[in-house]
C-alpha cells in the first residue's frame, strides 16, 4: 500500500479490519496520543452528561430544555395513542422506553417490569451460550486454517509442522474443538427454546393483565402529558423546586437523589 492511499491516523501495520478493534483503538492511543489528551476508558459518559447539565446556569439549561421537552411531548402522545389503539407491546424494551418519557421509578411500569424478572437469568444464560459458541467456531475456524496452510501453533507462535507428532496433535485439537461446538450448539438451541416457550407463557400473563394495567399506565401517561403541556404554555423553566426536579427528571434522568426526594417534597 503507498503512501498516499494510507488512512490518516492508522498505525502502517493495520491494512485490513481485525477481531480486536480495542486493541487496535489503545495502540492509536499509545502511538498518536498523549497523557494530556488520552481517552479515560473508566469514565462513565453518562455521568459526565449528568454532571454537565447539572451545572449549567439558567439561561443554557432552558435552552437545552426548550429542545427537548416538544420532543418529549410527541413521543408521549404517540404512546398515548398506542396504548388506546391497543397496539402498544408492553414488551420489557417498550416498557424501558416508555419510562424514558414519564420518568424513572414509576410504579406502574416496575409492576409490570416485575413480571418479567424471572427470565432474566435465563435470558442472560441464553446470550452467555451464545458468545461462548461464537468464541469456539471462531476457534475452530483458526485451527482449520493452520491445518489448511499445514502449521500448528506452538504457544503464541505459528510454524510448519514438520513431524507426524506435530500432525497427530493438530489433528487432536480439531476433534475437541469440533466436538466442543457441538455440545454447545446443542446446549444453546436448546436453553433458546425454553426461553422462548417460557417468553410466550409469560406474554399470556402479561395480556390478561394488560386490562387493568391500561388505565393505570395512562392515568400516569396523561398526567406527565398535561405537565409537559403546561411548561411549553409557560415558555420558561418552572419557578418551583418540585415543578423543576420532575423536568429535570423527565428530560434527562439524572441519578441524582436529591432531585428525587425535591419531587416528594410536601
Amino acid at each position: 500500500m503507498s503512501n498516499n492511499n494510507k488512512i490518516k491516523g492508522r498505525p502502517d501495520y493495520y491494512l485490513t479490519p481485525t477481531r480486536d478493534f480495542t486493541r487496535y483503538v489503545k495502540d492509536c492511543e499509545e502511538k498518536y496520543w498523549n497523557k494530556e489528551t488520552s481517552f479515560d476508558w473508566n469514565q462513565d459518559v453518562r455521568e459526565n452528561l449528568y454532571e454537565y447539565i447539572e451545572g449549567m446556569n439558567y439561561e443554557d439549561l432552558y435552552r437545552i430544555s426548550s429542545l427537548v421537552i416538544p420532543m418529549i411531548l410527541v413521543s408521549i402522545q404517540n404512546k398515548i395513542s398506542q396504548i388506546t389503539a391497543g397496539h402498544f407491546s408492553f414488551s420489557e424494551d417498550a416498557l424501558k422506553d416508555l419510562s424514558e418519557c414519564i420518568g424513572p421509578d414509576n410504579e406502574t411500569i416496575d409492576n409490570i417490569l416485575k413480571l418479567y424478572a424471572p427470565l432474566q437469568e435465563m435470558k442472560m444464560s441464553v446470550r452467555t451460550l451464545n458468545d461462548k459458541l461464537e468464541i469456539l467456531q471462531n476457534e475452530l475456524l483458526d485451527l482449520k486454517e493452520l491445518d489448511r496452510l499445514g502449521m500448528i501453533k506452538i504457544g503464541v507462535e505459528a510454524k510448519y509442522i514438520q513431524t507426524e507428532s506435530e500432525r497427530k496433535k493438530l489433528s487432536l485439537l480439531l476433534d475437541h474443538k469440533s466436538a466442543d461446538v457441538d455440545q454447545n450448539l446443542q446446549e444453546y438451541r436448546l436453553r433458546k427454546k425454553q426461553y422462548k416457550s417460557e417468553l410466550k407463557s409469560l406474554k399470556k400473563s402479561i395480556r390478561e393483565e394488560q386490562k387493568k394495567i391500561e388505565p393505570l399506565l395512562l392515568k400516569d401517561i396523561e398526567y406527565t402529558k398535561i405537565f409537559i403541556e403546561r411548561i411549553l404554555k409557560q415558555d420558561k423553566l418552572p419557578d418551583n423546586s418540585k415543578d423543576l426536579a420532575l423536568l429535570a427528571l423527565i428530560s434527562y434522568q439524572p441519578k441524582d437523589k436529591k432531585l428525587e426526594s425535591a419531587i416528594n417534597e410536601e
